[in-house]
């Protein structure tokens, strides 16, 4: 394999990679010993700096991936964990052009309505939020707030499948189950 040129003692006795510095034949790239570092035994890689992929390929990482700390929690066998429990905040954020949809996707099957038996999507052109279920649209928030729940809804209680809607209040007491509909100037109607 090429090593370029300036490279002293690239991989040593035991297979760790142990450059001081290793430079392309343009000049471009440089890696040392205190900002790049890869273990044979282990199969680690440690970078300090930043990490870019510029290819049109895909990237496998076969365990899970830690942003701002190693890897640590329970959610599944293979995970993403963002941020340092305790102390440090994670966020993603996704970006897209107003006129498309991001997706966050549940699925169980690598085929048809597998991929997203279950998901969230946002609609930048109708800022409609979405939360789906078995492949179907089960709730959606528009642009005004206003909510459109897809099938029958239970509060207090499970929906059925012949009532709109079903409220069960907590309590013995009536009055703890009431309705309260209020108008623009604050004037309710309870029932």
């Amino acid at each position: 394999a090429e090593t370029g040129s300036g490279a002293s003692a690239l991989v040593t006795a035991t297979g760790s990679i142990a450059a001081t510095q290793l430079l392309s034949s343009g000049g471009n790239f440089a890696v040392n010993t205190d900002k790049f570092t890869a273990n044979a035994t282990t199969g680690n890689i440690v970078v300090a700096g930043n990490v870019e992929s510029s290819g049109t390929g895909n990237n496998l990482f076969t365990g899970n991936v830690g942003i701002g700390s190693s890897p640590v929690g329970n959610p599944a066998t293979k995970f993403l964990a963002v941020g340092t429990a305790g102390s440090v905040a994670g966020g993603i954020q996704l970006w897209a052009a107003n006129t498309q949809t991001h997706f966050l996707q549940f699925g169980d099957v690598a085929s048809g309505t597998g991929y997203y038996k279950g998901a969230i999507s946002y609609n930048h052109a109708g800022e409609t939020l979405s939360l789906l279920q078995n492949a179907v649209t089960a709730l959606s928030f528009t642009g005004s707030q206003a909510a459109t729940f897809t099938g029958n809804v239970g509060i207090g209680l499970s929906a059925d499948s012949d009532t709109a809607l079903k409220i069960k209040a907590n309590g013995n007491t009536y009055s703890t189950g009431n309705i309260i509909l209020e108008d623009a100037d604050s004037t309710t109607k309870s029932g």
